[in-house]
This record gives structure tokens, C-alpha cells and sequence, in this order.
């Protein structure tokens, strides 16, 4: 019997084994628990299985190894990450990626650790990792409708989301108002950042109150005229109530209307709008947003000048009536756009033109230092359309131009140079006047007509050379180019010729323009028989006048034009510096020596006439000597000369008006005529002395208005009336002498003589006008019964002014003495002593009042 047992004697098997053989075991394999930190491996039997001789007991042997244990590293979800073999005691090392676990819409993950401790392995051990969890927060960004963040908040998952700040606001904006309405997301359950964005709810606004009507009664339309606010955003409505005239539309804004309103930056106008007046919008720089009528048909002109903040503008269909200047002077960058279905106009570049591009209407926003190109089709360049560009350098013009309106380039001050590109183009009135750097013009040889002051006034032209195709000319086409020596006209030309750098028709009958800074002597051609004397004396720079022989209408006479006959002098060149008319003189013509240098005229006895303005401005005259002839002096013909002295004829029969006004170095005049003008010596500041020898019958009007050297008068008798301030502003003025036959003295006749303290009365005086004696520094007066009429402001602001002596015994019948202010007392003429204190009598002349047994001199 072979029995079996385990190390510590427990019974293992059993089994019958022959003498000599081999036992053999087939129970459990035989095992020993792990203690004391040490593991247990069966190695066999205690003694040799072979060779069985008796009964044997065997008993299993174990090999002593210290513990070793396996561990288990599991993640979150049970999936295996690492295993490692751990000895008895010692601490288990995680050597897998480390451990994740991915964050959801809810919730963050950390990795915190395992759930177990990793020391002192004893056993087998399985780890499951172990993570800290944070609720999400997102961020939720509130905006305002600009984009504007209001405010950023970070909310939990799940959780809802509420702005915290100030209820956001949408300004008013064109025809609406706007009303906070929430949010444009839902934000009740906050799962993911997000960005919401302020709505707001819209409202028809009420038209701005700032904001002024004026009510048209016939067609019962109102027009806004006015605007006095602050406001940055303006709303004009469909309709207005006054609260008088009742509701009506809105039809129109009227001239000026916001012109110069800094605040405002946009404009709303409703559709009944048809009229947007002149200079409307005029200066409004911060205006940068307009919405216009959508029925609008006119833009006045200036309407939206100098707008500088803006930078578009689109018109409607309806709109049939735009003038030139209505975007002058806006920024560079405006961009004007007009609806496509516009049947009367359209933009091309920087040009409003014709539905058609034929006509250009006006230009707008042209960049500064522009070598203008005008496009090849254009036919027509409107009046005004490029008037007061001084960005315009150049202008080229194509060969289908056939008009070039009144005043087109007016005033363009930076325009050096035009080239016509042989195109045959009218030019009319002005179309480029006072362009004041223009020094080169190629007409080309297409040009037709150049109009009325069509370059006048252009400084710097110095020579023109006109083509053969020009069929008319404006006499005035190059007025006032003060620089301008030379015109010249092609050979070939069958209206016109030229000679000597003179422009003149065709047979040379008629002289079409004199260069105004043409030099030397002048000689007129033999076939002339028209001139204009005004047009002449304006070429100051020409030393003499010849004619040609055979020339039967002028003839020259020292350099001086005169007729063929030699009896009119009609003009003196300026440098002239004296002259000595022919014995056949009888008449020196108007503007004859106007603004000359004239100094010494010897007149001849057969003159008769001498014609306006004929010394007109001449300061070296200082003496002229009348012959005993001369009948007739016409208008302001020694106006602003340098007369000291003078005697006028008794001859003379026709006197005009201004004759020797402004002479302000006159002293003495002798007038021995029967007749003046108005404003004979108005300004002859100098003048001291008048001496009346003839039987004037009136003095005319302002006759020594401001002769404030003059310190005193004596009216002949022959004079009737004084008319109308005639003798207004004589500062120096100290006494008047009325003539014997003075009826009249009109209005303002002495007022502002404010030195003036006494006028000697007649007995014949029946009228004194208003003002008369206004602003003079008389104390008393002496009043005859002949008077009719006395206005009640004679004496206005004469403050001096305390006492009239009435030649009458008593107001009675009188009425017109009401008509004194109750400030001047009026005393009464009495013969016998009166002791009331209101009657006066003559002491050696001089008018006194009555006191009883005494006499006081006024």
C-alpha cells in the first residue's frame, strides 16, 4: 500500500503498488498557500518512487519562493490599460498612456488616481481609474445690433442664461424708432457658448420737432423752412398739422432750410417730398447718411455743398431737375448713383449727364489736380456744369462737342490750359470767365462762335489765334484780359480779319476787339467807319492814334483821334499830358480824356459841348477855363478831377448831373449859369467858397452833399426851391442866408449838418419837408406866416433845438404848428411889451422875449 500525503500531513491518495514497480500518483497535484510573504511550487516526493519493496508513505515537497502577484489597471469604462506583476509587500507602478476620459457636453474629466491603493500588493489586485468631474461653463456674449458686446456672462450647462445690464437701445434711424424686443437665440438651457444678439421692434418715429413749417394757403402743402435742434437724426414726415391750417403734406424743403447744422448725420425724407430748395443742406459737414423722396423731381442749387461726411447719394426715377451747383464742393469720394430707369439722367464717372450721355449737365466730385478728359459723344456741356472747379488743371475737348454753355468753367482758378480737338462748338456767354491762371487755349480749326465775355477777365492770356472756320465773335469775348497784347485770325476766315494784333470784320469797317494791353501807336485802318470809344480808352498802354489816309470817317490830330472834320475830339490816348483843341472844335466826346494824364487843355472859343465823363478821373487837371461858347456840360464830366478852381458861364443852358462830384481838391466856385445838375459838387470835400452871380432858379438835389469844408451859404434870390438833401452832411456848415424868393425846402435838404446853428428866414418860405434840418445843432428859429406845410420832423434829433419865434401874433389858423414837438417852445411876435413869457419882439435885429419892464436876449 502506497499512501500519499501533503506537506503537513493531510492525506493526498492511496494506492496498491506491485512489489519491485514503480508507484505511481494520480491524485490532485499537490499545493501549499502562500504565507508569510513566501509562495509555495511542488517539486516531487520525499523519497524515490521507484523499486517498491514494502509500504510506503510519501510526503510532497514544496520549493520556498517569495510572493509575486499580477495587477490590473482598468479605466473609467472597464477597458484594460496596463498589467503588471507585483512582488508580496511591494507597491504596484502604472507604466500604460495615461488614463483619459473624454469630457462631454455636460462635464470636464481630470484624472484623479485609482480606487484602490497601489502599495503592499499581498494579492491579485484589480485598479479602476478615477476621475474629478466639473460642470461645463460656457461663455454667452450679448451684442447690441451693431456688434457692440454689451456684456460676456459664463453660464452652467443647463442652465439659463440672463443679461444682467442696461437695457440695450437702438437709436432712431431714418423714418423708425426702435423698441427692445429680447434676444435673437433661446437661452433658457445653455448647453455651448453662444452669441446673442439684441432685436428690437420697429415704429413709424414722429417727424422731428425741431423741425419748422411754412404753410402754403393755395395749393395747402406745407415746406419745411427751418431747423432749430440739436438733433443727429432728422425725420421729415409724410404729413403736418400745425394746429392751425390742419393736416396737409409735406411737400418740400425749402431754401437754406439745415444750412450750416453741424449736429446732423442723417436725413429721412419721406415720399411726398418733390423739392429740395436752394442751399437746403448747404454746410451740414457731419451729414454722412440720406435717404431721399423716392417721388423727389428738383434739386436746387448749392443743396448739398460742402456736405463733406458724405459719401453717397442715390436719386430716384422721378428726379427731372438738377441744378449745376447742387453737389459743389463735396468729398472726393461721393459717389452719386441715379435709378437706371431715370429718363432724364444718368452718371458717367464723375459726370450727371443726359439719359442719352450726350449732354454733361454738370460735374461733381472731381479729384483735386484733374487733367479733364471730356468723352468722346458728349455734344453739349451745360451752363454751370464745372463752374468755380479749382481742381481742374486741363481740359480736353472731344470732336463731337458742338455747345459749350454760359459760364460752364466760370471762375475755374487753377485752369491753365484748353485744346479743342478740332470740334465745331459754340461758346457761349461766360463759359470761362475769370479763370484767372488760363495762359493757353488751341481753338483747334473747327470753332464756330465764342459769346459775350466768354474769356473775359482771364489775366494771363497774352495772345489768341482764332481759326478760319469762326463765323461769330462777341465783341466782348476777351474783355477785361488785361494781359492780352495780340488776337489773331486765320487768312482764310470769311468774317474776319486781323491787322496788328487787332481783331476786325472781314473789310475792316468795324473793329471787333482791341487787345486791352496792346502798346505804341494805334493805326486805324482806311476802311474803318465804327468804333467804340469805351472799348478804346480801355487800352491804356496805346501812346497815340493814327489813321490811315483815305480813312473818311477819323482823322488824328497830335496823336488824338478826332473826325474826319476835326470838330469832335473823341479820344486821347491816357499818356496824353496836354492838348490844345483846333479852332474847329465843337465838341469833346464822352470819355475823351477819361482816366488820362491829361494836365493842361487849352479850350477853343466855337466849343459848344462837352461830353460825359470826358475828363472823368483825370487828377493832374487842376485848372480849366470855359470858352464863352459852351452851352452844355453832360454828365459827370470833371467827375474826380484835380480842379482847384472854377467859373461856370452864364452861356451855359444845359448842365447834366455829377459834373464835378468827388472833385475833392476844389476850393472856389463861381456860378454864373441859370441851371445845375443833381450832385454837382457832391464830395468836393475842399470846397470853402461859392459864389451865385447868375438867376439859378433851384438847387438841385445833393448839389454840395458832403462838402465838408463849406462853412457857410448865401441862397440868391432868384432861388425857389431847395431840393432834397441838397446841402446834406456839410459838417462845417455854420450859417445859411434863405434868398429873398425861397418857397420850398424839400427833405433831408440840410440834415447832418451838424455844426449848423443858424438859418436867416424870409418872408416867402411856404413849405419845409421832412428831416430838413435833421441833425443840426440849431437853437432857435425864426418862422414867417407863409408857411403852409411844416412835417412834423424837421427838427429830429436836432437836441439844440428849444425855441421858435413865430412872426404871427397867435397859432390861430396856424394848424401846422402842431406839428412842432412839444419839446421847442414856440414864442409869438408882438409890437407892445407882453409879460406871459410867450411873445418876442426885434432888439437891433434879434429876436427877444417880452418881460415886463425888461428885455432878455435869446
Amino acid at each position: 500500500m502506497v499512501t500519499f500525503l501533503n506537506f503537513d500531513g493531510t492525506f493526498l491518495y492511496e494506492t496498491t503498488t506491485l512489489q519491485g514497480q514503480v508507484a505511481i500518483y494520480q491524485g490532485p497535484v499537490p499545493t501549499r498557500e502562500s504565507e508569510g510573504g513566501f509562495v509555495y511550487t511542488f517539486t516531487g516526493w520525499n523519497k524515490s518512487l521507484d523499486n517498491i519493496q514494502d509500504n510506503e508513505t510519501f510526503v510532497a515537497q514544496y520549493v520556498t519562493e517569495r510572493a509575486g502577484f499580477t495587477v490590473r489597471f482598468y479605466n473609467y469604462d472597464q477597458t484594460l490599460l496596463d498589467v503588471e506583476k507585483v512582488s508580496y509587500g511591494d507597491t504596484a507602478i502604472y507604466a500604460g498612456d495615461p488614463p483619459e476620459r473624454p469630457a462631454t457636453a455636460e462635464s470636464t474629466y481630470v484624472f484623479q488616481g485609482w480606487n484602490l491603493p497601489l502599495s503592499n500588493i499581498t494579492s491579485n489586485r484589480d485598479f479602476t481609474a478615477v476621475y474629478t468631474e466639473t460642470v461645463n461653463s460656457f461663455p454667452v456674449v450679448f451684442k447690441n445690433y451693431d456688434g457692440t458686446v454689451l456684456q460676456t456672462r459664463y453660464i452652467a450647462y443647463g442652465k439659463e442664461a440672463v443679461f444682467s445690464g442696461v437695457t440695450p437701445v437702438k437709436p432712431i434711424s431714418g423714418r423708425y424708432c426702435y423698441t427692445f424686443s429680447g434676444w435673437d437665440i433661446d437661452l433658457t438651457h445653455v448647453v455651448s457658448p453662444l452669441v446673442a444678439t439684441a432685436q428690437y421692434s420697429e415704429s413709424v418715429r414722429s417727424p422731428s420737432s425741431s423741425l419748422r413749417y411754412w404753410f402754403d394757403q393755395t395749393n395747402k402743402q406745407y415746406t419745411v423752412n427751418s431747423f432749430s435742434g440739436n438733433d443727429t437724426d432728422v425725420y421729415v414726415g409724410l404729413t403736418y398739422n400745425d394746429g392751425t391750417n390742419g393736416e396737409a403734406p409735406v411737400v418740400a424743403i425749402g431754401q437754406g432750410a439745415f444750412n450750416w447744422q453741424y449736429n446732423i448725420k442723417s436725413i429721412y425724407l419721406e415720399d411726398n417730398i418733390q423739392r429740395i430748395e436752394a442751399s437746403a443742406f448747404y454746410g451740414c459737414q457731419n451729414l454722412s447718411s440720406v435717404r431721399l423722396s423716392q417721388n423727389l423731381m428738383a434739386i436746387r442749387s448749392s443743396a448739398f455743398r460742402s456736405t463733406s461726411a458724405l459719401t453717397k447719394l442715390e436719386l430716384p426715377k422721378s428726379v427731372n431737375s438738377i441744378e449745376p451747383s447742387a453737389f459743389y464742393d463735396v468729398n472726393s469720394n461721393f459717389q452719386l448713383s441715379i435709378d437706371q430707369d431715370n429718363p432724364t439722367y444718368c452718371v458717367n464717372g464723375h459726370f450727371v449727364c443726359s439719359a442719352d450721355k450726350e449732354t454733361i449737365y454738370f460735374g461733381y466730385a472731381i479729384p483735386v489736380s484733374t487733367a479733364l478728359v471730356i468723352p468722346e459723344g458728349t455734344k453739349t456741356i451745360g451752363s454751370n456744369a464745372f463752374a468755380n472747379f479749382d481742381q481742374i488743371l486741363s481740359v480736353s475737348f472731344p470732336s463731337s462737342l458742338t455747345s459749350i454753355q454760359n459760364r460752364a468753367f466760370y471762375d475755374c482758378d487753377r485752369l491753365t490750359t484748353l485744346v479743342f480737338n478740332d470740334c465745331p462748338v459754340a461758346i457761349g456767354e461766360q463759359a470761362f470767365y475769370d479763370d484767372s491762371v488760363l495762359t493757353t487755349i488751341d481753338f483747334g480749326s473747327a470753332l464756330l462762335s465764342l459769346g459775350d465775355n466768354s474769356f473775359s477777365n482771364c489775366p494771363r492770356l497774352v495772345s489768341i489765334s482764332l481759326p478760319a472756320s469762326l463765323l461769330s465773335c462777341s465783341k466782348r469775348a476777351f474783355a477785361s484780359c488785361s494781359s492780352l497784347t495780340s488776337i489773331s485770325v486765320a487768312a482764310a476766315n470769311s468774317v474776319y480779319s486781323s491787322d496788328d494784333g487787332v481783331l476786325y470784320s472781314k473789310d475792316q469797317t468795324q473793329m471787333v476787339i482791341l487787345p486791352l494791353a496792346k502798346t505804341g501807336a494805334l493805326t486805324l485802318p482806311a476802311a474803318l467807319t465804327n468804333l467804340s470809344f469805351s472799348e478804346l480808352s480801355d487800352a491804356t498802354k496805346i501812346t497815340s492814334y493814327l489813321v490811315a489816309s483815305g480813312n473818311l470817317t477819323y482823322s488824328s490830330y497830335n496823336g488824338v483821334l478826332m473826325n474826319a472834320k476835326q470838330t469832335q475830339v473823341l479820344l486821347a490816348p491816357d499818356s496824353a499830358t496836354s492838348f490844345i483843341c483846333p479852332a474847329s472844335v465843337t465838341l469833346i466826346g464822352s470819355l475823351a480824356f477819361y482816366q488820362s494824364k491829361i494836365a493842361a487843355v487849352t479850350l477853343n472859343e466855337g466849343l459848344t459841348e462837352i461830353g460825359s465823363n470826358a475828363f472823368n478821373n483825370c487828377p493832374d487837371l487842376t485848372t480849366i477855363a470855359f470858352p464863352a461858347s459852351l452851352v452844355q456840360i453832360d454828365y459827370g464830366a470833371f467827375q474826380n478831377s484835380g480842379l482847384t478852381e472854377l467859373t461856370i458861364p452864364s452861356t451855359i443852358t444845359s448842365f447834366s448831373d455829377y459834373v464835378f462830384k468827388s472833385c475833392r481838391s476844389l476850393t472856389k466856385a463861381t456860378i454864373n449859369s441859370s441851371v445845375l445838375g443833381y450832385n454837382t459838387f457832391g464830395d468836393c470835400t475842399s470846397l470853402q467858397s461859392v459864389t451865385f452871380n447868375g438867376t439859378l432858379k433851384e438847387f438841385p438835389g445833393y448839389l454840395f452833399g458832403n462838402c465838408s469844408s463849406l462853412t457857410s451859404i448865401v441862397i440868391p434870390d432868384s432861388v425857389t426851391r431847395i431840393n432834397s438833401s441838397c446841402f446834406q452832411d456839410c459838417r462845417s456848415l455854420k450859417t445859411v442866408t434863405l434868398g429873398a424868393n425861397l418857397n420850398q425846402i424839400d427833405s433831408w435838404a440840410f440834415s447832418g449838418c451838424s455844426s449848423l446853428a443858424e438859418v436867416k428866414m424870409n418872408s416867402k418860405l411856404t413849405t419845409v419837408s421832412s428831416y430838413a434840418f435833421y441833425q443840426c445843432a440849431l437853437p432857435s428859429i425864426v418862422l414867417p406866416t407863409t408857411i403852409t406845410y411844416f412835417d412834423s420832423g424837421v427838427f429830429n434829433n436836432n437836441t439844440a433845438m428849444k425855441t421858435i419865434f413865430f412872426l404871427g401874433t397867435s397859432s390861430s389858423g396856424y394848424s401846422w404848428l402842431g406839428n412842432i414837438p412839444a419839446r421847442i417852445k414856440i414864442l409869438y411876435y408882438s409890437a407892445t411889451e407882453q409879460d406871459d413869457g410867450f411873445h418876442w419882439h426885434y432888439v437891433d435885429g434879434t429876436p427877444t422875449l417880452w418881460v415886463a419892464s425888461t428885455t432878455t436876449t435869446s
